[in-house]
């Protein structure tokens, strides 16, 4: 029965009450009900079924059929499976580029009891509102109860009606999502062998496709067309060909020859993209809101004796004004120089120089498909990941412009990881909320199962292995793996990762279940069959000074307490000394910046997120007024606010696996003390809870990270060195690196603007 019928037929139901009604001269009260009731479950009826068929349809006709058959020869079956498939695939022209397919995918749907008992509460709340509202109209106080005691009843009627339709609209969702999932598969499946036939390791014998029509129809977000390079000095290069660099200088001069490839094809746009790549650099994707970021960026970089050239990605949203000021910051014989510089130089072995950086100028926006359905595809992260492709260099750092490297980026390529599999990434915080068991349910279907049958058995694309398949993803549901603010890769070995990770962010399930772009590289490969790819060992650490660290728990006496954050403690301070021996050698670091740790070494700090401010929000006169800072006046905040913030300090705390080996968190993940809690409440009677609430189970809500929500607009993250005994790693850095920290934090500063970055 479709959803209008039921909504009819739940009109004439409201007939009795009407009547009933009109006795009281409300019979708008059954007109309203009965339109209100019509009015949302047509809009759903309309949203949800509609999108469902059509992309059913979709699929359906989409889908290349399983039928065609192909040869067990093992020195032939890619030519041969190839052939066949792009025949069919160019002789049908089967391949879906309808860019609205996605946008309605639905996350609430993954819990079927949640959406249908929220959907109810919205729109019995709904409902009971506007009949209220009519009831009460020019009312005579005298018939209110009455007619409140109608309501209810029509009320009471609906509901069960109401649910009957919400499992109809549920239903609906459920399936417009299936099918949107289904076709996910599909495109992914496309991507993959279209790079294992068309941008192969090593050439193929096929038949005589044309491939930009292919292209066409599996990468409409681009043109086929040739970014435009713009040197510092102002030499262009455009009209398909490519500038590679060679470095023939040193120190403050820093030249480079440029030789001039030649980019054009009229077979595969994206063969000719991969072999236009050579060198090594960095890359940068930013616009003119990123200018003080990139300003503070490049004085770092020559502070810290880069040499490689860089390339500024744009889509023509960086005016000249902005250009001419970057290059002045890089290319002026000296930049302006701290007090804190004289203790930095008298620390370093050899003379400082602060080379001249080799600035380019990239600008993407004619490789792009300009349409208003791809530019609303293409916002925000996904320009890094057009950056990510569209660079020239081979050996690519892909930075953030808020990235503060701490050491000479070269470093990053001797890393043992990226010697091992030419990749560098590096691990996120490793924090408690969990990924869904759907979103795994569809990265397994999606990046594991689908590998498993024609991809790996016709097109030898290989299968997932353990790495993969035990990753923190999909063993223990982490929702954070990686940290992408520094991404680096040799993306001529991995350029089928590189071209995977610019389709997914395009696909609305694979975006909205990946906290933007930060999750793509690894999964891009992975989705490629590519496991060649490795992380720094070390998780996510905090950065900064050392501060007593914050425990929350109960008292004796069953009391909400709190200790070490500088604020008024809320538990009899003559009972210090239950505390004391357990909190005596924590810590904690407070503060907006996540760093990396060289797991190489164990010690260097490598580079930080987020810039040197102490929050890059300038919200001090609102943070102010905050518990957090309770023991600061305003004008100290003030000046915390606008000035570097320190760093002496790095605290990685205990990892998950290391708090189940200490007894703290069990085989669920579930910790310990939060089970003794719960199984308090229930043996314990209320009356002898002040006795024996913290002398029998000493609860201590004690976590590795805590996330302080209302400070610096929920930027704050907080680590502790030890959770429940469990030790995590503290790195203290020694006067050679405090000198260095110092001076860096001070150049990145220097002159940055007040203006709120955006990202």
């Amino acid at each position: 029965m479709s959803l209008i019928t039921h909504a009819y037929r739940f009109t004439a139901r409201l007939a009795p009450l009407a009547v009933r009604l009109r006795r009281h001269k409300r019979n708008l009260v059954a007109i309203t009900a009965a339109l209100t009731i019509l009015c949302i479950f047509q809009a759903s009826y309309s949203r949800a079924t509609t999108p469902p068929a059509a992309l059913q349809a979709a699929h359906d006709h989409f889908r290349i059929p399983s039928a065609i058959e192909y040869p067990a020869d093992d020195q032939t079956i890619i030519e041969d499976s190839c052939n066949k498939y792009f025949s069919y695939v160019s002789q049908f022209g089967t391949i879906n580029t309808d860019p609205h397919l996605d946008y309605r995918y639905n996350l609430a749907a993954f819990d079927r009891l949640k959406f249908i008992n929220d959907r109810f509460a919205e729109l019995i709340d709904k409902f009971t509102h506007k009949i209220t509202a009519v009831v009460k109209e020019g009312e005579d106080p005298n018939r209110h109860e009455k007619e409140q005691d109608a309501v209810s009843k029509l009320t009471r009627r609906t509901e069960r009606l109401l649910r009957q339709l919400i499992v109809t609209e549920y239903d609906a969702v459920a399936l417009n999502n299936a099918a949107i999932e289904a076709e996910t598969v599909e495109r992914i499946r496309r991507i993959r062998r279209f790079n294992q036939c068309f941008v192969p390791k090593q050439d193929l014998r096929l038949d005589l496709f044309d491939c930009g029509y292919l292209e066409r129809k599996l990468f409409p977000v681009l043109t086929r067309q040739w970014p435009v390079f713009q040197r510092w000095d102002g030499q262009l290069v455009a009209n398909g060909n490519i500038p590679h660099l060679e470095k023939v200088g040193s120190g403050l001069e820093n030249n480079y020859n440029i030789t001039i490839f030649n980019g054009k094809n009229n077979g595969c746009y994206m063969k000719a993209l991969r072999d236009s790549f050579k060198g090594r650099g960095i890359v940068l994707s930013a616009s003119d809101l990123h200018k003080s970021e990139l300003i503070g960026l490049i004085k770092v970089l020559r502070s810290v004796g880069n040499t490689l050239p860089i390339q500024v990605m744009h889509r023509n949203d960086i005016t000249m004004e902005t250009r001419v000021e970057l290059i002045s910051w890089a290319r002026r014989d000296e930049i302006p120089l701290p007090e804190s510089y004289a203790a930095f130089a008298s620390s370093q072995a050899l003379p400082h120089v602060f080379p001249k950086q080799e600035l380019w100028f990239v600008d993407i926006s004619i490789a792009v498909t300009r349409s208003r359905s791809y530019d609303i595809i293409l916002l925000g992260y996904a320009n890094k990941l057009l950056a990510y492709l569209f660079s020239s260099f081979s050996e690519t750092i892909l930075m953030d412009t808020d990235t503060v490297p701490l050491v000479n980026p070269e470093l990053f390529f001797s890393h043992s990881v990226y010697q091992t599999t030419s990749t560098l990434f590096f691990k996120d915080r490793q924090l408690e909320d969990k990924t869904s068991v759907h979103t795994i349910n569809f990265f397994r279907t999606t990046l594991i199962d689908a590998l498993e049958g024609e991809d790996y058995d016709k097109f030898r694309i290989p299968r997932l292995t353990e790495y993969t398949r035990k990753s923190g993803l999909f063993a223990n549901r982490e929702s954070h793996i990686m940290e992408s603010g520094v991404v680096v890769i040799d993306r001529v070995k991995h350029f089928h990762g590189v071209v995977m990770a610019l389709q997914l962010i395009q696909l609305e399930p694979t975006k909205m279940l990946s906290w933007g772009d930060k999750e793509l590289f690894w999964l891009g490969l992975a989705a490629s069959g590519d496991e060649s790819y490795g992380f720094n060992h070390f998780r996510t650490a905090a950065v900064g000074q050392f501060q007593p660290a914050l425990i929350t728990g109960r008292d004796s006496n069953g009391v909400e307490m709190s200790f070490g954050d500088g604020s008024t403690d809320k538990f009899d301070p003559a009972r210090l000394d239950e505390f004391a021996p357990r909190f005596a050698a924590k810590r904690r670091v407070c503060l907006t910046h996540p760093g990396h740790i060289n797991s190489d070494d164990g010690k260097t700090l490598m580079w930080i997120n987020s810039g040197f401010k102490y929050c890059k929000l300038n919200l001090w006169e609102i943070d102010a007024k905050k518990q957090f800072y309770s023991g600061l006046s305003e004008p100290e905040l003030q000046q915390l606010y606008r000035e570097p913030f320190r760093i002496s300090a790095a605290i990685i705390p205990p990892l998950v696996s290391e708090l189940q080996a200490g007894g703290v968190v069990n085989a669920k993940g579930e910790y310990e003390f939060e089970l003794a809690e719960a199984k308090m409440a229930e043996e314990v009677p209320k009356k002898d809870e002040p006795e024996s609430r913290f002398a029998k189970y000493g609860l201590l809500r004690e976590r590795p990270w805590k996330h302080n929500t209302n400070v610096c607009r929920g930027y704050i993250w907080c680590a502790y060195d030890e959770v429940h005994g469990v030790r995590g790693q503290v790195v203290e850095f020694g006067v050679r690196a405090l000198a260095k920290f110092k001076f860096l934090g001070d150049v990145w500063f220097n002159e940055y603007t007040e203006e709120e970055p955006q990202h």
